[in-house]
């Protein structure tokens, strides 16, 4: 009876018996645990207000270490606009504002469009058009976690900047005295400043 006993208390006291909760003894201890965030979000905003508010689609993938009450991780998502698309990778750090079983929390993600391409709803692009290119994107974003074990739905509301360049290139022609011989053509880079606000679900484990 008295080894029962033991065996039981120690179910309940040993981290090797028992499964720690996000909030557990070997938390508060700083035990580094892996996460992985499967995020989508609603992008509202618009470059030719004219013409009314755009809302596309963005999705991601996040995966990083959890430290107490912060996480730094990679990403690598995809983000559709009304005339490109870009396949952003980044450096994303979270910090739980309020930490109990649910949290209030704020993320950070910082990077570069891997890819980068323009999307024509027809069959024949721009005159001169060559190419597009991603520069840097920018997200903050404050969120609720309400978490289940090692599962948690976090809602999230937060702004996005993310950069694009389309480059041009026309035809130039000089007169020699006797023929027109094309030279060097004329270049020209087109910088788009992409503006959402971002309304986001994402599904994790950790």
């Amino acid at each position: 009876m008295r080894y029962w006993v033991i065996v039981l208390l120690l179910s309940h006291t040993s981290p090797g018996l028992a499964q720690p909760g996000p909030d557990s003894l070997s938390d508060k201890a700083g035990k580094i645990r892996y996460y992985f965030a499967l995020q989508t979000a609603s992008l509202i905003g618009c470059n030719d207000c004219g013409k009314g508010k755009e809302i596309t689609f963005s999705g991601a993938i996040i995966q990083g270490v959890r430290y107490k009450s912060f996480r730094l991780g990679v990403g690598l998502g995809h983000d559709s606009y009304r005339n490109w698309n870009t396949a952003p990778v980044f450096l994303s750090a979270g910090w739980d504002i309020i930490r109990q079983k649910n949290a209030l929390v704020m993320q950070v993600n910082y990077g570069t469009s891997l890819k980068t391409w323009r999307y024509y709803p027809y069959d024949f692009q721009e005159y001169g058009y060559k190419e597009t290119s991603g520069g840097q994107t920018f997200n903050p974003a404050l969120g609720y976690r309400v978490q289940s074990g090692k599962m948690n739905v976090t809602f999230g509301i937060g702004y996005k900047v993310q950069i694009i360049s389309d480059r041009y290139e026309f035809p130039s022609w000089y007169w020699t005295g006797t023929q027109y011989v094309e030279g060097a053509p004329n270049r020209k880079t087109v910088k788009h400043e992409l503006n959402r606000l971002v309304l986001s679900l994402a599904v994790g484990w950790n």
